[in-house]
């Protein structure tokens, strides 16, 4: 592999996390969450852990990762986050207070963060499609993927 920059590593990685769940099984969202960093033990902690390692606390709005995610929280329900960093239940406030929560699949979110169905895979991106699901799991799952970079 070339390397391009100095003191960075790179890849061409396309890797995406793919949340798979039963659409026929209900999901109900709590309306308070616990993210914990550095956690894989739940769905909700996967995906949180996959946009908090790109936090920067600094950034606030800016940032894309976290706050997309924080936001998608609010969208769907979530009024309440209680977390370990502390800068990421004042981001939570500040989207909070911000308003026009923004999430482009509300449904599919709900259901693969919060359905007890839920079974999680990593594929690549070219990969995942509803018939490699189908292969994985068999039929009537449906997904959420989400690219990791």
């Amino acid at each position: 592999m070339i390397q391009i920059r100095t003191t960075m590593f790179e890849t061409n990685s396309s890797s995406c996390h793919v949340f798979v769940y039963d659409p026929k099984s209900e999901a109900k969202v709590p309306k308070t969450v616990t993210l914990i960093p550095k956690s894989d033990e739940s769905i909700l902690q996967i995906l949180f852990n996959d946009y908090y390692g790109w936090y920067r606390p600094e950034r606030e709005f800016e940032d894309d990762y976290i706050g997309g995610f924080l936001n998608s929280l609010l969208a769907i329900g979530v009024k309440e986050v209680k977390c370990s960093d502390e800068n990421v239940v004042k981001l939570f406030e500040l989207y909070k207070e911000k308003g026009n929560y923004y999430c482009s699949n509300k449904k599919g979110l709900i259901q693969a963060l919060f359905n007890e169905s839920t079974k999680f895979t990593t594929m690549e991106d070219f990969e995942v499609c509803q018939e490699a699901v189908d292969k994985e799991f068999g039929k009537g799952y449906k997904y959420l993927s989400i690219r990791l970079s």
